[in-house]
């Protein structure tokens, strides 16, 4: 990795570049190595299966070998279900059969909760803890790629979209977009962190579990037959789905001790 730090220095906001050798003509989509370095660590999992599976047989684009332990996408599970990301007809409030509607959905809006009601989602983070990574916007690399039909390199992209399939949101998956052109379907995953945080109990960030951090466990409470809402998956401890009793024990063992 350190060759790769040094690589991408001068490159603040992308991702690492891929291992395609870059500039050979041919459709993008074909390259011998097909998985992205970014890309191979957002779907790398030592839970995943331990041996190569081919995905998307008889689709020549799309058609690859899923090396062992990674998972075809980049949430720790396959196949693609329409709770899992944004992508084309996933039925999320946001979706919208219009091309010209932009249909991409908030950062972290896949995360486990069940938007007070109207739709259910899966936690779609990596095994870094790394959400969105398929799916919403193609995201631009600094790989440069010349397609068949030009000889000025584009940029390749990955990921996929809210007007992608379920194969082109793969991780394996990329395509290209000329240096000077922009599409609503491409743009960038951008970082942050969460004001709500996974580490156990520390729901606002303060470095100590107190009773404000108490009072959000509360609001979150619903018990074992409770979906999780919005900004409540911080608290499932057993990654159940919901935040009840045992959850609740879990945050007790983790309070910060008040010094008198």
């Amino acid at each position: 990795m350190a060759e790769r730090a040094a690589l991408i220095r001068g490159y603040r906001g992308y991702r690492l570049l891929m291992d395609q050798g870059g500039t050979e003509v041919g459709a993008v989509n074909a390259a011998a190595k097909p998985f992205n370095e970014w890309y191979k660590a957002a779907a790398y999992d030592p839970d995943a299966p331990d041996v190569p599976r081919l995905a998307f047989e008889g689709f020549p684009f799309e058609e690859h070998t899923v090396p062992p332990d990674h998972w075809l996408h980049a949430f720790g599970r396959d196949p693609l279900h329409n709770a899992d990301g944004n992508f084309r007809a996933s039925g999320d409030p946001f979706d919208n059969p219009d091309p010209a509607v932009i249909a991409t959905t908030p950062a972290g809006y896949y995360d486990g909760s069940d938007d007070a009601g109207e739709f259910t989602t899966n936690p779609n983070d990596n095994r870094y803890g790394i959400f969105d990574m398929s799916g919403n916007v193609w995201e631009i690399l600094t790989d440069q790629v010349t397609t068949t039909d030009s000889t000025t390199p584009d940029r390749a992209i990955a990921g996929g979209s809210y007007r992608s399939n379920n194969r082109q949101v793969s991780c394996a998956n990329r395509g290209d977009i000329g240096p000077g052109s922009t599409r609503p379907v491409v743009g960038f995953r951008v970082a942050r962190v969460s004001t709500n945080p996974c580490s156990p109990g520390d729901w606002n960030l303060d470095g100590v579990i107190d009773v404000q951090d108490f009072f959000a466990f509360v609001s979150c409470f619903g018990g074992a037959q409770g979906a999780i809402e919005r900004g409540c998956a911080c608290f499932d401890s057993d990654t159940d789905g919901d935040v009840d009793w045992s959850d609740f024990g879990t945050f007790q063992t983790v309070v910060t001790p008040v010094s008198r």
